[in-house]
């Protein structure tokens, strides 16, 4: 399947599952579409294009600087009381690059909204002020507000209150939202099924403890990403939750908050043997049984017993990246590979063209061409030196 959509890209992605609801790749998509269409009819809606961008992409943009906030604030956490010096050295470009990229939406942002100018301002003056008593002064990138429209369809002070939001704009975020939502939701429950499969590669495979400790390191940065994309669900609920009162749209029949209980795989008894399970009835206690999730419930369709094709899909989205990286990794090999042979040819003619300046001026003999002769041969015999020294391509062993 990779190899026909790498030949073919109208054929089926391998990287994406076939699903009914929309993803924010298809929302972006259509807004662009309907962007077009409204530009090349003339009604384009006034302050929607500021220089070569237009809302929906400066939306866009926001919406991207609030997953690596917390991204940024999840790593963060993670790093514990006490870092190592990589750590702090990766923390510290990891901040100062999220904060040049906020700074510079927000200048694009005054462009659309000049009035959140004012409240940006009078924010840092409290902050100035609040912080002349405290010990840690200024603001966490992380936590810096970028006053998306649902942000300011929210607040009730009275500064922001006076930022004019069309519901135009609102209605962008709002379809961007949906796609977010959708699109996380749907990541969860694939990132469930694929630890759901090292979870049963695990118990059956698995023997000794350098293993285990393997299969369970990858089980851990898996959980880590499943929280992840459940904190930009939850942070797109929340926006979607703001402007569905505004624009008075209903969205919480099919997506409901995500609780940490809710954030669980299959329950055990959907992958076992049926005959298995009948025999182990006998000895084993009766268990309570776990009611299915509702994040696996789509539109009052639920996941049918005994069917591998969802884990299957989601196992092969996991090859499929796991085969793209190994490739990148073995195109990396080949072009190092290409350097060095590059070098070996340039040092072999940089080596004859050191021998061609012997006799090159036509000198007499004497002090003087000696040196010259002695200069150039030992500049070539330098070159000779180091196209010895420098290892042919393929005899390099990269360690993995």
């Amino acid at each position: 399947m990779a190899e026909k959509w790498e030949a073919d890209i109208s054929a089926p992605n391998p990287f994406e599952t076939m699903c009914k609801d929309q993803h924010l790749v298809q929302v972006r998509a259509e807004l662009a579409a309907e962007a077009a269409a409204r530009e090349a009819a003339g009604k384009e809606d006034a302050g929607a294009v500021k220089g070569d961008m237009h809302i929906t992409e400066f939306i866009v943009m926001g919406l991207q600087l609030e997953d690596q906030q917390r991204v940024l604030a999840s790593d963060i956490a993670a790093t514990g009381l006490h870092p190592t010096d990589r750590q702090r050295s990766a923390m510290i470009e990891c901040t100062s690059k999220l904060q040049r990229k906020i700074i510079a939406w927000a200048e694009v942002q005054q462009k659309f909204f000049p009035a959140l100018a004012n409240v940006r301002e009078r924010k840092d003056e409290e902050r100035a002020r609040a912080a002349d008593g405290g010990s840690i002064p200024g603001l966490q990138v992380s936590d810096i507000p970028l006053w998306l429209p649902s942000a300011v369809a929210t607040t009730l002070e009275p500064d922001v209150e006076g930022v004019v939001v069309t519901k135009a704009v609102q209605e962008h975020e709002y379809r961007l939202c949906v796609g977010q939502v959708n699109e996380a939701l749907h990541e969860v429950c694939r990132l469930l099924l694929v630890r759901t499969h090292l979870y049963k590669l695990k118990d059956t495979h698995s023997c000794g403890v350098q293993v285990n400790m393997c299969s369970g390191d990858k089980i851990a940065a898996l959980n880590q990403q499943v929280w992840r994309v459940a904190a930009q669900y939850r942070g797109a609920c929340t926006a979607l939750k703001a402007l569905g009162r505004v624009l008075n749209k209903e969205w919480e029949w099919t997506l409901l908050p995500l609780r940490e209980d809710d954030i669980r795989g299959l329950p055990q008894s959907q992958f076992r043997d049926p005959e298995h399970k009948k025999k182990k009835r006998a000895r084993v206690k009766k268990r309570v049984k776990r009611e299915l999730s509702w994040i696996w419930v789509n539109r009052g369709k639920q996941w049918e017993p005994g069917d591998d094709v969802a884990m299957n899909k989601a196992v092969r989205i996991e090859w499929a990246k796991t085969r793209a990286r190994a490739m990148r990794w073995v195109e990396e090999v080949d072009l190092l590979e290409e350097e060095m042979r590059h070098m070996r040819q340039f040092l072999v003619w940089w080596e004859e063209w050191w021998k061609a300046k012997v006799d090159r001026r036509g000198l007499p003999e004497g002090p003087q061409h000696e040196g010259e002769t002695a200069y150039a041969l030992c500049q070539a015999g330098i070159q000779a030196a180091l196209t010895v020294v420098l290892p042919r391509s393929g005899s390099v062993q990269f360690s993995t």
